[in-house]
């Protein structure tokens, strides 16, 4: 999907290749856990390269851009791992 989108993507079969092809049955089980697994890798991974990034649920909702907030210098949080 995202190549068809025309983004690049990355593949690492040392360490992501015994991710589940089927979708968890329930909340908890062996295919959820991995998955959650895989996804704070990929960030932790992004964020080791030196890149800042925003990492949320989908079903999270910005009413306003957060990225303002994030990048005021006036702002206690601007610096939150």
């Amino acid at each position: 999907l995202a190549e068809g989108l025309g983004l690049a993507t990355f593949f690492d079969e040392k360490n992501f290749g015994a991710l589940p092809s089927k979708e968890a049955k329930r909340y908890g089980d062996g295919a959820f856990t991995a998955m959650m697994f895989a996804k704070v890798v990929c960030v932790q991974l992004i964020n080791h390269l030196g890149y800042d990034l925003l990492f949320q649920d989908v079903d999270m909702v910005w009413y306003k851009n957060p990225l303002e907030y994030f990048h005021d210098e006036n702002n206690p949080h601007r610096d939150f791992d």
